[in-house]
């Protein structure tokens, strides 16, 4: 159904729509002079938060001794004006004139002419109200009896850049001789106006309900643009809870179906012998991008005397083109009318439901639920994934093929005693079919199963999973729930230990903005009497995963990166962007900070006071709704490296996500994503357009809203580079990222993401986050170096279905600057099969790249270490490039895992240590001991022990932080876990300490030491205790600070 959201457009005539379409740039013009000579030149009194409306007139009014005899433009009688009628209102009544959507850049004042003659004169007001802003000022305001004449007025306006409507607001005073005029409204030359002819687009799922507005309140958008025509003889009337006639009207509303629900109708028992319509006119509609798209409205057409009903479809400046019209009695009962639009011919088009009243009282009209079948326009089409009840298999579920063993589907009890189902959950009966894990011989204790849902599309907003679980046994381990979405596994259910003999239901709210997949993972406990059973995961209908039927933008404005010389900084205006059609809402031209506190930038960043754009996330968005902005299209670039840069603001605790796309034709390429806080700072970034890309082409930034208001995302200063126009490019591309130190940089081991490690999109080949074997046989790792598991991560190019010999990988680190100048890099790399190519490495500073590293051939299945030391002088910036060739066939996988600095040499060992080891990230370049007897564990929430270890980490003070702890349970006295940190330099003179926090709690608590151990050295021979506590300590974390002591 169709979401009735202000769209912007530039101009108010038809003709200027069409200008908008070919892509013309709007200018900067006030609107004319609001004459009323032939309508309301687009004023509208609002439908409800008043009492009553203004009222178009001339010849003076009905009232005696109060009101104008002639109007202000002409001084005739002939001429128009507005005015309130104060005969038959009660006292402070009052009635709204709401202006059409203004944009101003400089401060500036609102001209009019009043008349406020009259012994009961009352007040007229003059009130501004930004859009989205849920507070209005008064600019103007007069009261009493100011003579029969036409007075000047002046208001001044805030130069905000931000849209806004002018309210006039008429209050009666304390009898009928208090008609109040109102004619020639304009704004001073002053003003850099632009003006906004209200459109709403046919794509979406709400639907004009008349729910949600107060009264009192400058509150319009509930009717989302729909307004009275002032050229009928009735008004439709907003009403609940049944109307004042008998037998005739509706005594609930359709959307709620009950007496609080809120719907308009035509009124018929004032006058048994008044006949008329009543006209509700649409905003302008953007034209659909199908030819049978469909306009739903319910009706209620019930009473001895109804009339007609008709909707009717108005293009351009033709005439109006009856489409549906139904006569008479239709029963005491709502019904749906589903009307094709037929073919549109202009770029929007307006609809109009008129009811017509007969003769007599019982002939009350009503409408409500008023959209677009969105399944005829064209829409984006929904659908929620398929219930997984194993009844036909697996039903797109596979195993994950990294883990330790795998689920198995079965019916009736599982093979061991005391443990797991006996029947399914779906049908109750040992016939219907269930996923459960066996935990018999040969599991042992932590060994892991992965069951991975299909790939589902982005929901469209916060959505629920639920399933069913079966825990029962003695030693019954974990079940845990992950989300793996853009190269992240975020868990989002664990539950562990015995649960009882019974299915249980477990409710899981989650958000994906990207393609995901759900993994449900089940962990062995210590014995076999741990079978873990799941059924019936089932997805709400929020979950909706919403599919976009293919759509063409009108044609954006054409420039050519090769004379776009200048910034586009948004401070003179759009540069050319335009807002997409297809998308939830609009992205905000903005100077000075956004209307909510704690997110957005307080201002630009081009600087001087200038302007941005912005997505303003606050109600009514929604989480997971995106606003769409579309760059100028520009030719097909002419060089194999082109490169744009922007400035990005994500400031608030519920930022949502942003998306560049190069978009040329039908192919949309994304080259850049970013989701979440990023601080109260703008930040540049560099996007590079594919060399692949078809032909010409434009930039999509795409803000994806959060989970609440505190997520404005901003974007600034928009600029192409002159190798766009095929001038060689004199070093490496430049990526526009943060300069890190050495010193304090975490090794780069992949698990969790690619840790500021880019992609260069001008190569034919990509590196690939992976973890486990790689597809192909004969090639590849199986297990990544930092755990030495197939559950750690690495980056790898995969040679399967190359065809060209040479094709190439490349991958950037960050910029960064060394401490010393005897710093040195080492990396881990893995080369094993038939073809492989060759791995270099490259480093760049100062405009110059020079090869530090090269190797080729079949290495052996096995990872080893490369190292090189670093040229770049002490200060200078510096980044790696790894650059991967493909050998010839499908037998040439190459991998790389854990990049590290030599800190020894890099870095002052009180430098690189300043930064904490939190594990909120993964091991942090500390790695396990091979040569001790057992291992310690990432863990977060309670262990899975009873009495012992703690129930939340240090770092966040919660179940959801993460620590490092040693499980005890199975082990024997005296074994030891030993948890290796990196390589420190010497402390030079200086004194450092190392601080921890530790927890030891439990009955039968060992020996926690902490030693330093020279470089290469015994790590018992010569290795210095700094630390050692034995015993019970509480349960509590308790903080250690120990002197470094290496002597």
């Amino acid at each position: 159904m169709m979401d009735w959201r202000w769209q912007v457009s530039w101009c108010l005539a038809a003709v200027c729509l069409a200008s908008l379409a070919q892509g013309q740039t709007p200018k900067c013009n006030n609107p004319p002079v609001s004459t009323f000579t032939s309508n309301f030149d687009n004023w509208r009194n609002t439908i409800k938060g008043d009492n009553f409306d203004w009222t178009r007139d001339r010849q003076g009014t009905s009232s005696t001794s109060t009101g104008p005899g002639v109007d202000h433009t002409n001084g005739t009688r002939q001429g128009h004006y507005l005015y309130i009628e104060t005969s038959g209102r009660l006292l402070n009544q009052t009635a709204f004139l709401v202006s059409p959507l203004y944009t101003n850049t400089k401060a500036c004042n609102i001209v009019f002419w009043y008349h406020m003659y009259g012994s009961n004169i009352g007040i007229l007001n003059v009130v501004y109200q930004e859009v989205g802003s849920k507070t209005n000022s008064t600019i103007w305001t007069l009261s009493g009896n100011q003579g029969n004449v036409w007075r000047r007025a002046t208001a001044k306006l805030p130069a905000s850049g931000n849209s806004f409507n002018i309210y006039f607001v008429g209050v009666r005073g304390n009898g009928f001789r208090g008609d109040i005029a109102l004619d020639d409204v304009s704004f001073e030359t002053a003003c850099c106006m632009t003006y906004q002819v209200y459109t709403v687009k046919p794509c979406n799922n709400s639907l004009v309900t008349f729910e949600g507005s107060s009264a009192g309140t400058f509150v319009t958008t509930v009717y989302d643009g729909w307004s009275q025509s002032f050229g009928d003889q009735l008004d439709w009337t907003l009403d609940r809870a049944g109307t004042a006639s008998l037998l005739s009207g509706p005594s609930v509303d359709h959307t709620t179906g009950t007496n609080a629900g809120y719907y308009m109708y035509i009124r018929t028992s004032t006058s048994a012998t008044l006949t008329g319509k009543a006209i509700f006119n649409s905003p302008q509609v953007v034209k659909p991008i199908t030819s049978g798209c469909k306009f739903s409205m319910w009706y209620h057409m019930f009473g001895s005397t109804i009339g007609t009903l008709e909707v009717q479809i108005k293009m351009g400046s033709g005439a109006a083109k009856t489409l549906w019209t139904l006569s008479g009695d239709q029963g005491d009962v709502w019904k749906n009318a589903l009307i094709n639009v037929g073919a549109v011919t202009t770029p929007t088009f307006q609809l109009m439901i008129v009811g017509s009243k007969n003769r007599g009282t019982s002939g009350d009209i009503a409408i409500d639920d008023l959209g677009f079948d969105a399944s005829s326009c064209g829409c984006r089409t929904c659908t929620v994934p398929a219930k997984a009840d194993w009844t036909a298999g697996f039903q797109g579920y596979t195993q994950f093929v990294g883990d330790d063993f795998d689920w198995t589907r079965r019916r009736g009890s599982t093979p061991s005693f005391g443990t797991g189902p006996t029947t399914d959950h779906t049908s109750g009966t040992s016939s219907g079919w269930y996923m459960y894990i066996e935990t018999s011989f040969p599991r042992v204790s932590g060994h892991a199963a992965s069951l991975i849902s299909p790939t589902f599309t982005p929901t469209k907003g916060g959505c629920t999973m639920t399933f069913w679980y079966h825990m029962f046994g003695g030693t019954v381990g974990t079940l845990n729930v992950y989300i793996r979405i853009v190269n992240k596994r975020v868990r989002i259910f664990t539950l562990s230990g015995a649960q009882g003999n019974a299915w249980k239901q477990a409710t899981v709210p989650f958000f994906a903005d990207s393609s995901y997949q759900m993994e449900f993972q089940g962990i062995a406990g210590t014995s076999f009497t741990g079978d873990i059973g799941l059924d019936d995961i089932a997805f709400d209908k929020t979950c909706c995963q919403v599919t976009a039927v293919a759509t063409t933008n009108a044609p954006a404005l054409k420039k050519s990166p090769c004379t776009y010389s200048t910034l586009a900084s948004f401070d003179n205006g759009v540069d050319g962007f335009t807002q997409s059609l297809y998308d939830n809402f609009n992205w905000t031209r903005q100077q000075g900070p956004t209307g909510s506190g704690g997110t957005g930038p307080r201002n630009d960043h081009t600087g001087n006071h200038g302007y941005y754009y912005y997505i303003e996330t606050s109600s009514p968005k929604a989480p997971g709704q995106r606003a769409v902005l579309n760059s100028p299209m520009y030719p097909h670039p002419n060089a194999s490296f082109c490169q744009a840069t922007f400035w990005y603001h994500m400031f608030g605790s519920t930022t949502g996500t942003l998306i560049v796309n190069v978009v040329s034709g039908t192919t949309s390429t994304e080259v850049f994503r970013q989701t979440g806080n990023k601080g109260d700072k703008w930040i540049q970034a560099n996007v590079t357009v594919p060399s692949s890309t078809p032909g010409d082409y434009q930039l999509q930034f795409v803000g994806i809203r959060g989970t609440s208001f505190t997520g404005d995302i901003a974007i600034d200063d928009v600029r192409y580079y002159e190798n766009c126009c095929g001038f060689a490019p004199t070093s490496l591309p430049v990526i526009f990222q943060p300069v890190l130190h050495v010193c304090g940089s975490k090794p780069t081991t992949f698990e969790t993401g690619f840790q500021n490690y880019t992609q260069s999109y001008d190569e034919t080949l990509n590196w690939i986050r992976r973890r486990g074997r790689t597809p192909s046989a004969t090639t590849g790792p199986t297990v990544d170096h930092t755990l030495g598991t197939a559950l750690g991560y690495y980056v790898h190019i995969e040679a399967t279905g190359v065809s060209t010999l040479g094709a190439n990988a490349t991958m950037f680190s960050p910029w960064y600057i060394p401490v010393t100048q005897t710093c040195g890099v080492t990396f881990w790399y893995h080369m094993y099969g038939l073809h492989t190519g060759t791995l270099h490495v490259y480093e760049e500073s100062g405009g110059v790249i020079n090869q530090r590293w090269a190797l080729s051939g079949d290495q052996g299945n096995v990872w080893k270490q490369g190292s090189f030391q670093l040229k770049t002088a002490q200060g200078s910036r510096f980044r790696l490039a790894f650059k991967a060739v493909y050998g010839g066939g499908f037998r040439g996988d190459i991998a790389l895992d854990d990049i590290v600095f030599n800190n020894s040499l890099c870095c002052e060992i009180c430098s690189y240590m300043a930064s904490s080891v939190t594990w909120e990230s993964g091991l942090s370049g500390f790695v396990q001991d091979r040569t001790d007897n057992f291992d310690w564990t990432l863990d977060n929430g309670g262990t899975p022990s009873f009495n012992t270890g703690p129930a939340v980490d240090h770092t966040l003070g919660t179940a959801a932080g993460n620590y490092m702890f040693i499980e005890t349970s199975g082990g024997v006295a005296g074994n030891l876990a030993r948890l290796v940190s990196p390589r420190y330099g010497p402390p030079n003179g200086l004194t450092c300490n190392l601080t921890f926090w530790y927890h030891m709690y439990g009955a039968t608590i060992g020996t926690l030491n902490v030693k330093a151990i020279p470089v290469d050295k015994n790590y018992t021979a010569l290795s210095k205790v700094l630390f050692t506590k034995s015993g019970n300590q509480g349960n509590r974390w308790i903080k250690a600070s120990v002197p470094i002591d290496i002597g």
